[in-house]
């Protein structure tokens, strides 16, 4: 028998994978108002994270809704340019909402509030993918920091959020914040609920949180909208209460905000409203959301009621696997296995055990070790994926094998062109001559992966 050792040297016990139970209903029938709202819009990532996905996750997302620009906590500190003229840049400048803001009177003033303001905007979309831009953080961030050098409050306040270019300071944040928050700066108003919400440079308080969301919500910022849905679904600073928590999300979906489509597919998903429940999934995964590729998928195989895994499913999850979304990966991983489809099924068990192994590295502790013990038991445990990968790795060693001797006389000869090549220092053309080799290679790399 073929040794099987552990397969790193962390010496912990192996566990079974199993997936998150279904969260219960717990809303109420929805405004029929939600059924109404127009089929696209130009939002193409998240903004927000709904807290009933954390929970129910186990901590996947650590970000508390990452609304506009206050998403990943405190990532990115410090910069190579320095804001050092920050401090006596402000000059009244804000954005009034996150689309548009009345400008101050004045030739010089309001041009350079216009740039400002456009700069800031700019940020947000790159941040969090709007308006057809690919998410891009570090354009946001350099951005950011040009319309906070123009004076802009909203990007001064995060860039005193996150130490971009200037020493981290909640403080600070709190007090440009409030100045901009008394003029009606929607986003300065949004950012103090951030900062209540958190605890970030005042003592935690989710009652002024919703109330700041309020007033930014009220001027038609879409993040504050997505996150008093959250709030008021989850009776956070405020009782519970579904309808309004659907109202908010509708307002933020009517935007284009794709966290709201989830969020509704969600909401219609626990009432058991399956067709709602799949066109909004189905907007959020259009949009490239992994989540929502990955519910959209799953309820596509819970809708088929035990019968063949529909292909469409397949699909969305191989798309949230293509973003390295590890419920996907695995999915797909058992999905093949249960299929009997085996190959299949380790090549996806295969990518379940680097990503998360990756991860894991990369200092990553939401759900990745879970899945990494899943890959494990199946990779280096006693079922049917091990029992399959070594044969499987044994007869194509052998078909390789006999490849790699018919070509080996090849191989030499070519060797001793080469090297005569670089003797005689002269251009040699090669065309295709390796293949042999690498296709020898990469399946000894497996097999020697399987055993070690």
């Amino acid at each position: 028998p073929l040794p099987i050792p552990p397969p790193s040297e962390r010496n912990r016990p192996l566990t079974a994978f199993s997936t998150a139970a279904a969260r219960p209903p717990q809303l109420h029938e929805a405004p029929q108002l939600l059924r109404h709202l127009p089929a696209s819009a130009s939002a193409s990532a998240p903004a927000y994270v709904p807290l009933s996905r954390r929970m129910e996750r186990g901590g996947r997302a650590t970000g508390a809704y990452s609304s506009s620009l206050s998403g990943l906590d405190d990532e990115d500190k410090g910069d190579e340019k320095s804001l050092a003229a920050l401090e006596g840049a402000s000059n009244g400048v804000g954005s009034q909402r996150e689309g548009s803001r009345e400008g101050v009177k004045g030739g010089e003033e309001e041009k350079k509030l216009r740039e400002a303001e456009a700069l800031f905007q700019e940020s947000v979309k790159y941040y969090c993918g709007r308006s057809g831009k690919q998410m891009d953080k570090k354009k946001s961030k350099l951005l950011t920091m040009e319309a906070a050098k123009k004076g802009h409050s909203g990007a001064m306040a995060e860039c005193y959020y996150r130490g971009w270019g200037v020493q981290q300071d909640y403080g600070r944040t709190i007090e440009i914040c409030w100045k901009a928050a008394a003029g009606g700066d929607a986003h300065a108003q949004f950012k103090l609920g951030v900062c209540y919400e958190r605890g970030r440079g005042v003592a935690r308080d989710t009652v002024q949180a919703v109330q700041w969301y309020m007033k930014a919500a009220e001027k038609g910022h879409i993040s504050a909208s997505g996150n008093l849905g959250c709030f008021y679904e989850e009776g956070i600073g405020v009782e519970p209460n579904t309808e309004r928590a659907m109202f908010y999300y509708a307002k933020a979906a009517s935007s284009g905000d794709v966290l709201a489509y989830f969020n509704l597919a969600s909401c219609f998903e626990a009432k058991s409203n399956w067709t709602e429940a799949l066109t909004w999934y189905g907007k959020a995964a259009e949009k490239g959301y992994a989540d929502a590729q990955y519910e959209l998928g799953r309820l596509l195989i819970e809708r088929s009621h035990g019968e063949e895994t529909p292909s469409e499913a397949l699909n969305w999850f191989k798309k949230a696997a293509e973003q390295g979304y590890l419920y996907a990966i695995s999915k797909l991983a058992m999905t093949h296995e249960s299929d009997g489809n085996l190959e299949d099924a380790l090549e996806w068990y295969w990518r379940l055990f680097d990503i998360s192994n990756a991860k894991q590295q990369a200092g990553d502790e939401s759900d990745s070790e879970q899945f990494l013990e899943a890959a494990e038991m199946k990779l280096w445990g006693s079922g049917n994926i091990r029992k399959f990968a070594l044969k499987f790795y044994d007869d194509q060693e052998k078909k390789m094998k006999e490849i790699f001797d018919r070509d080996l006389p090849k191989l030499h000869m070519i060797g001793g062109q080469i090297l005569e090549a670089l003797h005689s220092n002269r251009p040699m053309k090669l065309r295709n001559i390796g293949q042999p080799a690498v296709s020898y290679n990469n399946i000894g790399l497996s097999w020697d992966r399987l055993n070690t």
